[in-house]
């Protein structure tokens, strides 16, 4: 029987494998005779008519160390019919908790059952497990703890002042469990510290195991002496699912601390909480600050947030602050203020004492509710920051919050620098021109009368330019203003209008014709309290600027040259200043004297006018001008000029008006001649700088000029023989039509040999002619010299000679047997001459030699510039006898006119031939002989019969370009590619490649040797043997005019 029960207790223990097993031990029939079944085993056992018997009833004990749920499981088999088992739960003293009817399987089957029994606490109980009503009962049993949901406080707590009643700090979660059945208590006090005044905000979860929905947690709240405060009741959870609950209250402090306590009217509940504050939305203020005097009664700086609390728990009703205002003007003070609760109806009062604590204004403004706050602004005006303010906040809100700022509207305009009360103060300073200067006026602890010193920058209309405003509504206030000279002497007084609604007003003031040589003093006063201003001066300049004195005589040590194109400004006649300016004007060449003049004056006079006065350098009055003065600040401008003036000398200009403030510019500027000066002195044919012109150099000149001569001469060294061609271009400024200019042309010797007169332009119009002189020689120089009928002349002349058509003979050959008298051989070329010209004679002498018996021919051609003519020819023996004579014609126009002479024949000798009696001027030519008349005199005829190396021609080769007879006098041309030519199949050449300087062919042939581009470089006439010592290393090819092609390199 016990194998069999141990086989079964085996069976029934199969569903808690894995935990302890234990087997029940007898005795355990009472409380104190158990088997103890620690929490995490099981505990097998029989009981009922089991053999041996067992007793009626097993008991175990069973400890818990936490709170919670205690769940027993049981499987159970009973050998009869006996569906049930009863068993029983006891406290720790034995007092039963609960009875539970149990299932159990029948006929040996084993069956599974639990029973639950909430709400326990900790320690020790006691289960009682009975006998069957029949049969013999197996079991096997374990049992678990189901906690809270919320972790155990740390007990004990129970009261405000028990030793672990601990600080929750804020937004910190703290768990706690109360009224379980056993070992616990239904009261948890915690600690509260807020960290911010404002509303308390306690979040509170709770659940209890049971499924009662009407459960509820008492929470309640104390002060600091365990005054209740409030008290909530918040709903408990059912069926271990926490109720979130959110409780609060109104206007805490934080000066002091709080006891939160927790107690339940349902049993076995666990609960979580936290707290924060919602602060005020402004910070607080630095205490103690509750009168003016106390000692964090703080300065508050312009536009700085200071922020307040007052009338909270544990805190007062009054904040002090110190103002210091940073300017004059307006003191704005801006305020936000709230309370958490809905009124609306609640106020802040402000109080503004000054710094002797009389109150100076209170306001009240509102408070914003449910936390939002309300913006205020307020102000008083005409504040002085001389002193310091203080400001009083009170509120009639419990938990009031507040922000404010502060700022002063100041003056439009700044402050002056005190103390400028009179003209001598210290600090009655200088204005610049231009320069704002800014003021107050009439403000509290300020005085009326500001002080500044004006120094002009320039002459001409004093402007002053004043905004003026206040804050005040009144539309006739005005501002004073008094000009007194340096002397402090009243000069003008003047009111302006004071804008209102700080609006400042703008005026300006003129005052005319004022001098910079001293300075002035400018006073303001108001009738307006708390006026601002500002002001600003400048000088409207005259147009012109001023001349540097002392310029007043002509002789004054500022009396300065003027530039030409330079403009130069001045003033006369304003206060201290005089009425003549003088300046010296330099002429940069001759020409007109141009004066340009602008006059203006700041009155609006329309006659007034400018005296100008031009004097030589001696000081003599040359001429005088009046020039109008332009009214209204509006220049005239006028141009005045002279004609005719030199440059030798310096002029003095002079300026006076009969109009006070008086400005002027002027600039001057010579219009020269078209053409410019000659190099002086050239006076005479002898002078220093009369110079040699250039063939076709383009030389001018002026004459007649003041300070200037009438005579201007040159040289002239002609290129060659011919006609000589003079191209004159002349002009004066004067309209006079019929003006001219007198040229001469001297020989070497200074002989007149041509004059010419030839027209001036008028207007600075140049008129151009163009004269000659044929038959002239350049063996010797000429004189050209130039004067004029007219005043102020310029001209331009250039010069050119027309060369005869036939070059001049070699001289000297005047004679037969002059040094020059070479033999001539018409074989070989023509021979050219000339006869006739200045400085040249009219005989040419010419040797010729005869090899055998011969004829001499003659193929005269002749010409000369003017009518046609003739010349002679004679022919001598080598004795110089005259052999013959005979006429050759020349022709007129430069054209050569021909002939031909042949003598009779003439044994072998020499002969001499002479050209003489020919006209002025005549070229001639015996041309050569030209047997082929290919072009080329025989004697240099290399291709007699045929065109000449180098001529073009066609080779008849279409493979070739640039075809020209070559020296062998045959047409050949450049191969366009040396790979398109095919290479003869007979001639040969070798060595290939060649080493050496001679090349050999196979064949006795002409050709030519071509490099890579085709190139002709060499050639060669009916060899066999070519020589390539020129040739540089590469390849060529041979071509001959049998059109073989071969290609040798050449190393």
């Amino acid at each position: 029987m016990k194998k069999q029960l141990l086989l079964m207790a085996c069976a029934l223990t199969l569903p808690f494998l894995g935990l302890a097993q234990l087997m029940e031990a007898e005795p355990n029939d009472g409380w104190n005779q158990n088997n103890p079944v620690p929490l995490g085993s099981t505990m097998s056992g029989s009981i009922g008519t089991c053999g041996p018997t067992n007793s009626s009833v097993d008991v175990f004990e069973l400890t818990l160390t936490n709170v919670g749920r205690l769940q027993i499981n049981t499987t159970m088999s009973n050998s009869g019919t006996t569906p049930t088992v009863t068993m029983s739960l006891h406290n720790n003293s034995v007092g039963l908790i609960q009875t539970f009817t149990v299932n159990n399987g029948v006929n040996g089957a084993s069956v599974q059952d639990n029973i639950s029994i909430s709400c326990r606490g900790t320690g020790v109980y006691y289960l009682y497990i009975n006998a069957p009503a029949a049969g013999c009962l197996n079991y096997t049993f374990d049992y678990a703890l189901a906690q809270p949901l919320f972790g155990a406080d740390m007990e004990s707590n129970s009261a405000w002042n028990s030793a672990n009643t601990d600080t929750v700090p804020v937004s910190t979660n703290a768990d706690g469990r109360i009224n379980f059945s056993q070992n616990d208590d239904n009261s948890d006090y915690f600690i509260l510290e807020l960290d911010d005044d404002g509303v308390l905000n306690i979040n509170v979860e709770a659940e209890q195991v049971s499924n009662t929905s009407n459960d509820s947690l008492t929470v309640r709240l104390y002060s600091t002496s365990v005054a209740l405060q409030r008290t909530w009741r918040v709903k408990i959870g059912a069926n271990s699912t926490p109720v979130s609950s959110d409780i609060s209250m109104n206007c805490r402090g934080i000066e002091e601390r709080y006891f939160l306590q927790f107690a339940s009217d349902a049993c076995g509940t666990s609960y979580r909480f936290s707290y924060d504050v919602s602060p005020p939305v402004f910070a607080d203020d630095l205490e103690e600050n509750d009168a003016w005097n106390y000692a964090n009664t703080d300065t508050v700086a312009v536009n700085t947030d200071a922020e307040g609390r007052i009338n909270f728990n544990y805190d007062d009703n009054s904040d002090y602050f110190i103002l210091e205002l940073d300017d004059d003007g307006v003191l704005n003070i801006h305020v936000e203020a709230e309370q958490v609760s809905n009124s609306p109806n609640d106020s802040l009062t402000v109080r503004l004492y000054n710094t002797s604590m009389a109150l100076q204004r209170t306001w009240r403004v509102r408070i914003g509710a449910n936390s939002t706050p309300f913006s205020s602004d307020i102000s008083m005006n005409c504040r002085g920051n001389e002193e310091r303010y203080f400001l009083q906040f009170a509120s009639d809100a419990c938990g009031t919050s507040y922000r404010f700022s502060y700022d002063v509207s100041p003056p439009v305009f700044a402050d002056d620098l005190e103390e400028n009360d009179a003209w001598n103060y210290a600090n009655t300073d200088t204005v610049a021109v231009n320069t704002d200067a800014e003021g107050r006026l009439n403000f509290n602890y300020d005085d009326n009368s500001d002080y500044f010193i004006l120094e002009l920058n320039d002459d001409g209309v004093l402007n002053v330019y004043v905004d003026a405003e206040q804050v005040g509504s009144s539309t006739n206030d005005s501002l004073t203003i008094r000009l007194y000279s340096s002397s402090v002497a009243l000069q003008e007084t003047w009111r302006v209008k004071v804008g209102a609604n700080s609006t400042p007003s703008n005026t300006s003031t003129s005052i005319n014709c004022r001098g910079n040589e001293q300075r002035y003093f400018l006073q303001f006063a108001s009738d307006a309290c708390g006026t601002s201003y500002r002001f600003s001066y400048d000088v409207t300049l005259p147009v012109f600027a001023d001349d540097l004195e002392e310029n007043d005589g002509w002789n004054s040590v500022n009396t300065d040259t003027v530039a030409v194109n330079t403009e130069m400004d001045g003033r006369l006649k304003f206060n201290y200043d005089d009425n003549s300016d003088y300046f010296i004007l330099d002429l940069d060449d001759d020409g007109i004297l141009n004066i340009h003049v602008e006059a203006e004056q700041v009155s609006a006079s329309q006659n007034d006018s400018l005296t100008i006065r031009l004097y030589s350098s001696s000081v003599a009055l040359q001429k005088t001008w009046r020039v109008k003065v332009g009214a209204n600040s509006t220049p005239f401008s006028s141009d005045i000029n002279m004609t005719c003036r030199g440059n030798e000398e310096r002029y003095f200009l002079q300026f006076a008006s009969d109009a006070c403030e008086t400005s002027y510019r002027f600039s001057y500027d010579v219009t020269p001649p078209v053409f410019e000066d000659d190099t002086e002195e050239n006076d005479a044919w002898n002078s220093a700088n009369t110079d040699t012109i250039a063939v076709n150099t383009v030389q001018n000149g002026r004459l007649n000029f003041n300070y200037d001569d009438n005579s201007d001469y040159f040289i002239l060294d002609l290129d060659d023989d011919g006609i000589l061609n003079i191209h004159v271009e002349a002009e004066h400024v004067s309209a006079t039509p019929d003006d001219s200019l007198t040229m001469r042309l001297y020989n070497s010797s200074v002989a007149l040999q041509k004059t010419w007169r030839v027209k001036i332009g008028a207007i600075s119009a140049p008129f151009s002619t163009d004269i000659s002189m044929t038959c002239r020689g350049n063996e010797q120089r000429y004189f050209l010299q130039f004067t004029s009928d007219a005043c102020g002349t310029s001209y331009r002349y250039s010069y050119d000679v027309s060369p005869p058509v036939f070059a001049d003979d070699m001289e000297d050959n005047d004679a037969w047997n002059s040094a020059n008298t070479s033999v001539i051989d018409l074989n070989m070329g023509a021979v050219e001459g000339r006869l006739n010209f200045n400085y040249d004679d009219n005989t040419d002498y010419y040797k010729v030699i005869l090899n055998a018996v011969t004829t001499i021919t003659i193929n005269s051609r002749a010409e000369n510039a003017n009518a046609s003519g003739t010349y002679d020819v004679r022919l001598f023996s080598g004795s110089v006898a005259l052999l013959n004579t005979h006429e050759f014609a020349v022709g007129n126009g430069s054209v050569p006119a021909s002939d031909t002479w042949t003598s009779a024949s003439l044994a072998a000798g020499t002969y001499y031939l002479q050209a003489l009696n020919a006209p002025c001027g005549t070229s001639y030519t015996f041309d050569c002989f030209d047997d082929d008349s290919d072009g080329t005199c025989n004697g240099a005829d290399v291709c007699a019969g045929g065109p000449e190396p180098g001529t073009p021609c066609d080779d008849g080769n279409p493979d070739t370009e640039n075809d020209e007879i070559g020296t062998n006098c045959l047409c050949s041309g450049i191969i366009l590619g040396i790979a398109e030519a095919n290479e003869s199949s007979t001639l040969r050449v070798w060595p290939n490649p060649a080493h050496g300087n001679t090349l050999f062919l196979s064949e006795n042939t002409s050709g030519q040797i071509m490099d890579a581009t085709g190139k002709q470089v060499n050639s060669f006439q009916r060899t066999m043997v070519v020589n390539i010592h020129d040739l540089a290393p590469g390849m060529y090819v041979i071509r001959t005019n049998e059109g073989a092609i071969v290609r040798f390199i050449r190393e």
